[in-house]
């Protein structure tokens, strides 16, 4: 029904297409991944032929979907049914996007069915966004091994528990929700785990067992996931001291967080912020 709404009324984009200036794109075993930098002023109502993931690398875009309108800034990752309509206001701030698109023939190939996704969502979970800048900084290093990556992560992401891929938690209490909620408002330096459990009214070991239950690790591994994607945003649009980055998101010490940070990225903050900043390629391991 969208996908022929789009069709009679607005354009629709084949793959590969995106509205801004395309810096590179290319196919991997029918999945696209385009790189595409924006500098106009708007972007009409349009449509894509591909369902896809979108990982903003910089600056922020703007869009207007049935929703509503968003804001999303740099690190953030966005899913898309084919055939959903949107539109782009305020593109002139340089923005920059890295898009995985999905195509029928993969879909068909791996026997994988997208019906039970949601049509158009923002992914908060912090595991999920930190493989995004992985496979970012992977596609900035022509790395060999960019399909299976790609492939592993889209499998991962389609095939997966959708409650903890795409934030939906039906089958979880109400409370799983809320502590993701508190613990992403903030990274106090002293968070216990008595006054979590004060904030959200459940008993501490209760907690403690379903919070990894249902979210897939303990809290103290969440929250240090938290501070690495803080970090991630930060680096990708802010050039201060690597020390003010470590106290921002958490971190006792620029020691502290720059090991934490090479454990589940792959390389150091410093390397990082480089090769997304000035196009230094980075080793990853």
């Amino acid at each position: 029904m969208l996908l022929a709404f789009c069709d009679h009324y607005m354009k629709t984009l084949n793959s590969g297409r995106f509205s801004g200036e395309t810096r590179s794109s290319r196919d991997v075993n029918d999945i696209v991944l385009t790189e595409v930098e924006y500098q106009i002023e708007n972007v009409d109502w349009h449509c894509h032929q591909n369902a896809f993931f979108s990982f903003i690398q910089r600056g922020v875009i703007s869009e207007v979907n049935k929703k509503g309108k968003y804001s999303y800034g740099a690190g953030t990752v966005l899913f898309r049914q084919a055939g959903e309509p949107h539109y782009n206001p305020q593109l002139k701030n340089q923005s920059a996007a890295l898009y995985i698109e999905i195509k029928p023939a993969w879909i068909k190939r791996l026997e994988i069915n997208l019906e039970g996704l949601p049509k158009f969502t923002e992914i908060t979970n912090p595991d999920i966004r930190i493989l995004f800048h992985r496979l970012n900084l992977e596609s900035k290093t022509n790395n060999t091994v960019i399909p299976l990556s790609v492939e592993e992560l889209l499998i991962h992401m389609i095939t997966g528990d959708p409650d903890k891929n795409f934030n939906r938690y039906s089958l979880a209490p109400g409370w799983i929700a809320e502590t993701e909620e508190v613990l992403r408002s903030g990274f106090p330096g002293k968070l216990t785990l008595a006054m979590l459990s004060r904030e959200v009214d459940v008993h501490p070991v209760h907690l403690c067992k379903y919070f990894r239950k249902y979210v897939g690790c303990t809290i103290s591994e969440y929250v240090r996931k938290l501070r690495i994607e803080k970090s991630l945003g930060i680096l990708l649009k802010d050039n201060g001291p690597l020390t003010d980055v470590a106290y921002a998101c958490g971190f006792s010490d620029q020691s502290h967080f720059s090991r934490n940070f090479k454990e589940m990225i792959g390389t150091t903050p410093l390397q990082y912020r480089k090769m997304m900043g000035n196009g230094v390629r980075p080793t990853l391991v």
